[in-house]
């Protein structure tokens, strides 16, 4: 029987590899999701009051100032956080934002990863959440991606600002780490 189980478990994991999987999500439910506030200091995480006033899901965000308009700082807030790739390929990095910023004219929301810009919204303002899903696939195998949100304020007008929510990075892990994640799988259930 244990013999047919790691046969069958081989196998699924070996299938599941042409899968995408999750290297990382976080719905900033339960804590930051890792994230890293530096610059001005305007970056809050909790439960948003104006601008969306909701989380896409759930309660929590990463927004730039929760409660209030953002500051006319005329300077950088980013959260960041360094990922390993190792392993993974076609990597995307997904995540809803609801955003009020001036159309880019004034203050600018940019997604940087290993400082390129890869990312520059629209300034909105949004009606609602959007899906935002960036492909990252440059950087597959790296051991040190670090992805950086930023929201540059102007001193000239300040507005409801970013709000960020359910942060994911995906791709397709390398088979042989699927295939014992089947094997764990397999055992777990047969218990």
């Amino acid at each position: 029987v244990m013999r047919a189980l790691l046969a069958f478990a081989g196998v699924a994991g070996l299938a599941f590899a042409a899968n995408a999987g999750t290297l990382y999500f976080s719905d900033l439910e339960t804590n930051d999701g890792g994230w890293i506030e530096t610059g001005f200091g305007d970056w809050e995480w909790g439960t948003p009051t104006v601008g969306p006033a909701t989380a896409f899901s759930g309660e929590n965000v990463w927004g730039t100032v929760l409660g209030d308009l953002h500051s006319n700082s005329g300077a950088d807030n980013t959260l960041s956080q360094t990922f390993d790739f190792t392993g993974w390929s076609n990597m995307t990095l997904s995540f809803y934002e609801w955003l009020n910023s001036g159309s880019n004219a004034f203050d600018k929301a940019t997604v940087r990863v290993n400082g390129d810009e890869l990312y520059l919204a629209d300034g909105g303002p949004t009606a609602d959440w959007r899906n935002v899903t960036l492909d990252l696939s440059a950087y597959d195998g790296l051991s040190s991606v670090e992805v950086v949100f930023n929201f540059f304020e102007t001193t000239v007008v300040n507005r409801e600002g970013w709000y960020i929510d359910d942060i994911a990075l995906n791709g397709v892990p390398a088979p042989g780490a699927l295939a014992l994640l089947g094997l764990g799988f397999v055992a777990r259930r047969r218990r």
